[in-house]
């Protein structure tokens, strides 16, 4: 690794629509899933060191040192896949998106490591059996671009995207255990997603995504009743076009075609729920289904 500083932008990862299909023998659920990038996540850091480090900074940084098991573990062990005897890397993690909350921040932030350090260190990307034991979630973020998700995470079909939108991420404040929510799931064996086929406008994919659900929203609001309360709250801001919960919760978002709307309903949910989290983004920007690395001359 040469002395330059690469930044680069570990986007959130949204669950626009998932369904639960079955369970695998070994206990690992079959899903079908709708993945998108928002222009927002966490911010990674890359300089040259003599040793693997890593930092954790940022609003959600304090939160994250305390759980040594989450998101700075998964980072390291990405690393670890690639480093060599000679290979070190000094990375600052800026932490901008809540802990254990739907939104795949540390299956992001894994697989930006990944993206870098390969790079950077020349060296071949990890087969698609040491991704998955990494997290589910760690091939499709991979790429920033809308994706099918199938099986356990490993069936991945990218897909066109509608002209561009906006969105917002609106969490109440709660930590959600996924492995929690998929135990207490009753119903394993629902319908897969229909069939998403090249869609030109939004309104048309707004109507399809009604059509699609979350199979874990049900479980997530019965055990959180603020996660509901948020997703009505969403619900009642100005032209909301689609609403729903990312993954296994509690992170809620709402889908607008203009980014007016998205501002005001962004400040109407921080006035309304105190304590929670919200930002609004462009969802299929050129940025968002790109990545965002600054590589330094």
């Amino acid at each position: 690794m040469t002395n330059k500083v690469v930044h680069a932008k570990a986007n959130a990862k949204i669950n626009l629509a998932l369904h639960v299909l079955g369970t695998r023998s070994d206990g690992l659920h079959l899903l079908d899933s709708l993945v998108a990038f928002p222009d927002y996540g966490d911010e990674l850091i890359f300089e040259k060191s003599d040793h693997l480090r890593l930092s954790v900074v940022g609003p959600f940084g304090n939160q994250l040192l305390k759980d040594t098991s989450n998101l700075s573990n998964i980072i390291t062990k990405a690393a670890n896949l690639l480093k060599g005897h000679n290979n070190g890397v000094a990375i600052t993690l800026i932490k901008n998106l809540p802990p254990s909350s739907g939104i795949g921040g540390g299956s992001s932030n894994a697989a930006t490591t990944l993206k870098i350090l390969s790079k950077l260190w020349g060296k071949k990307m990890p087969d698609l059996n040491n991704l998955l034991k990494l997290g589910a979630d760690v091939p499709v973020c991979l790429s920033n671009e809308l994706q099918r998700m199938k099986g356990i995470g490993e069936k991945l079909t990218t897909l066109s995207p509608p002209p561009p939108m906006w969105i917002v991420l609106a969490n109440p404040g709660i930590r959600v255990s996924t492995e929690k929510i998929f135990k207490l799931l009753t119903c394993k064996e629902n319908k897969k997603l229909e069939p998403l086929f090249e869609i030109n406008n939004q309104d048309s994919f707004f109507a399809y995504l009604k059509r699609q659900r979350n199979d874990l929203e049900s479980v997530t609001t019965t055990l959180f009743p603020e996660v509901r309360q948020m997703l009505e709250l969403i619900m009642d801001t100005n032209d909301c076009k689609v609403c729903r919960m990312s993954g296994s919760g509690a992170t809620c978002f709402g889908l607008y075609s203009q980014q007016e709307d998205a501002i005001q309903a962004e400040q109407k949910i921080k006035e309304r729920f105190i304590g929670s989290w919200v930002v609004s983004a462009k969802l299929f920007s050129a940025n968002s289904c790109h990545d965002v690395i600054s590589y330094p001359a």
